[in-house]
């Protein structure tokens, strides 16, 4: 049996994008789920990230997150500094550099 971190990640990743949205938009808009949001990519495995961040570019794409307010724009801030994804919060684009 998963342990419930392994748990976490896959509830974020296997969700249907229907349900997810409402979800993912929750928790990143929470001044305390946003962390869980962090943590869950911090230990996913690499294809469960490629998930985690097709889902809030999705989000983010919908236009129901303002990704320039607190808390939303501290997730963004994790990617950036942690891994170095880069998101477009200007015109609601992301774009992965790796360098």
């Amino acid at each position: 049996m998963p342990d419930k971190q392994t748990q976490i990640v896959d509830r974020l990743v296997s969700v249907p994008i229907s349900h997810q949205q409402i979800t993912l938009i929750d928790m990143l808009q929470s001044k305390y789920a946003n962390f869980v949001v962090q943590k869950a990519f911090q230990m996913a495995t690499e294809d469960r990230r490629e998930i985690l961040l097709s889902k809030i570019d999705q989000v983010l794409k919908s236009g129901k997150i303002n990704p320039k307010k607190a808390p939303v724009k501290h997730v963004f801030n994790f990617f950036e500094t942690k891994f170095k994804i880069k998101f477009d919060l200007g015109n609601h684009e992301t774009e992965t550099k790796t360098t």
